[in-house]
């Protein structure tokens, strides 16, 4: 091989060497965003999890005072009745 050709070798495999280096850059930061990016979904995963439990639990409480006014209700309905036997 010719020392012109030796060298324009020397130079294509310089430049991609170069190349190669720069995509693994870019793979770096890709990964380093993916893995930002996965963080970001676990902490919102996270503050889902937080709100359906607090959801659960105000509908817990919801169904509580649903049966207790209910139960009041008819109490209520039950006072009304002797109250009105005795006004008789």
């Amino acid at each position: 091989m010719s020392k012109k050709g030796e060298k324009a070798l020397i130079k294509h495999i310089t430049e991609l060497e170069a190349d190669l280096e720069f995509s693994n850059k870019v793979i770096e930061q890709r990964n380093e965003s993916i893995e930002n990016l996965i963080k970001v979904i676990e902490e919102y995963k996270k503050l889902i999890y937080d709100k359906e439990s607090k959801v659960e639990g105000c509908i817990f409480t919801l169904k509580h005072c649903t049966d207790r006014m209910a139960e009041m209700k008819e109490k209520i309905r039950k006072l009304k009745k002797k109250v009105q036997k005795k006004g008789e």
